[in-house]
């Protein structure tokens, strides 16, 4: 579930974020980007740890 922020409050701006697993399943790097009106820039990384 997502619990952060929201970019809906944003309508004229788009977003969108690439999710990568690690080989082991135990991480997730996520790079979010949203658009302005000249093209795709960087918004956020994050690193996701798996807790057991």
């Amino acid at each position: 579930m997502w619990t952060g922020p929201s970019l809906r409050c944003l309508p004229s701006l788009a977003s969108r974020a690439t999710i990568v697993f690690s080989g082991d399943g135990n991480t997730q790097r996520i790079s979010w980007e949203w658009r302005p009106e000249d093209g795709w820039l960087p918004l956020c990384d994050r690193t996701a740890y798996r807790i057991t």
